[in-house]
């Protein structure tokens, strides 16, 4: 049996530019929880890719983040298309390295 526990303490969570918007950077973790992969994972089979990776941009960058790529008014769809491929990268490249 493998017995999964928390964590003790706060441990500072490594952030990393995912995009900037007229020089305001929005962050990310630099190695996404594992969880977040299996969600997006979820998300993409019950949902479709697009709604996953949305979803995934919503919890990588929080309410916040996610809101000011939103409102945008001169996001382009190719520019949606690579933050949200970054994103999903990142979160996938923790189930193949297998760190987390």
């Amino acid at each position: 049996m493998i017995e999964l526990t928390r964590p003790v303490g706060d441990s500072e969570v490594e952030m990393v530019p995912l995009f900037s918007i007229d020089g305001k950077e929005y962050r990310v973790p630099a190695k996404p929880r594992v969880n977040v992969a299996l969600k997006y994972l979820t998300n993409a089979r019950e949902h479709g890719e697009q709604m996953a990776q949305m979803m995934l941009l919503e919890d990588l960058l929080g309410a916040e983040g996610y809101k000011a790529l939103a409102e945008y008014d001169d996001l382009t769809a190719e520019q949606l298309s690579q933050v949200a491929d970054l994103a999903a990268k990142l979160t996938l490249g923790q189930l193949e390295s297998g760190n987390g």
